[in-house]
């Protein structure tokens, strides 16, 4: 729920498991990382208030040409301080999916203005690590956009694996993996084509984002019931093994996925590849960003 909830754009608040009497859910609910704040139960109308009434106050021009120039300066300050203290450079991303990030980060702190937010971020330094969290989330699902999954199991991977034995390789590149549900989705459909071929094509899918906390859970394929939502009883039974309230990724699949950080934009793209699933990555860069990358990526397959 809260994952949806951040896909949404919206906001989590969550009460003080020290106070709590049943204290699972606040603590599992912080253990997503995903919570904009915790606060004491009383603490907490207040907070949920005020950022209603916030809602809708702040609104960051996208044109720059009708931007004010104290918000011009701002964000390039914003972008500034992300770039130096992360590393990673948005310039390219598309405009209106960071001015509402960042909208939305002004509302969470009840500021009253874009140059406020710069203010606070410079007082407060794990506010820019707060802030890439947020521009970083990709909410996804294992078999997300059951249309997308039909071609791919019933077209794509025929085709591919047709005429393949075990002296060929079939290599797929994942990018903006998330915590792997994707990556690991079509390990589970490759799986299913090769199954009882005793002299299968090797498959190999590289699987890679620059979240670093994604990566480190995508490669522990540990999930929840809910996380499963989507995949079938018999593919949760062949494919999943049970681990008290969670189910990991058997070590078949997960062997033939490796993970990795990696930055779409400026890292050298992988090579020889048979499919590049990019959907998850493209969808946030402006439109020179990603006729630029697609010829890139092209040249390797």
């Amino acid at each position: 729920g809260i994952k949806r909830i951040k896909e949404k754009g919206g906001a989590a608040f969550v009460q003080n498991p020290r106070e709590a009497e049943f204290n699972e859910m606040p603590r599992n609910s912080i253990a997503t990382g995903l919570i904009d704040e915790v606060l004491n139960v009383a603490e907490l109308p207040a907070k949920i208030i005020a950022y209603k009434n916030s809602l809708g106050k702040i609104q960051i021009a996208e044109d720059a040409e009708h931007r004010p120039q104290d918000q011009q300066q701002a964000l390039r300050t914003i972008f500034t301080e992300i770039r130096v203290r992360t590393g990673h450079d948005f310039s390219n991303y598309k405009r209106p999916t960071l001015l509402r990030r960042i909208e939305r980060r002004i509302n969470i702190h009840n500021l009253p203005d874009l140059p406020s937010y710069v203010a606070y971020m410079q007082e407060n330094p794990g506010e820019t690590a707060a802030l890439l969290k947020d521009l970083l989330i990709s909410v996804t699902n294992f078999f997300r956009d059951k249309s997308a999954f039909e071609v791919i199991e019933n077209e794509v991977l025929p085709i591919l694996l047709k005429g393949k034995t075990g002296e060929n390789n079939v290599r797929i590149w994942v990018a903006g993996c998330a915590t792997g549900e994707e990556a690991y989705s079509l390990a589970i459909l490759c799986a299913e084509k090769l199954n009882g071929n005793i002299d299968a094509a090797k498959v190999q899918i590289f699987a890679t984002d620059i979240d670093e906390a994604a990566i480190a859970q995508a490669r522990e394929g540990l999930y929840s019931i809910n996380d499963l939502a989507d995949v079938s009883p018999e593919r949760l039974r062949r494919f999943f093994t049970q681990e008290g309230d969670e189910y990991r990724i058997r070590r078949e699949v997960r062997e033939t996925v490796m993970f990795a950080i990696h930055n779409f934009l400026k890292d050298p793209p992988f090579s020889h590849l048979d499919l590049i699933s990019c959907r998850n990555v493209l969808i946030y860069f402006d439109q020179p960003t990603k006729i630029g990358v697609l010829e890139r990526i092209a040249r390797q397959m």
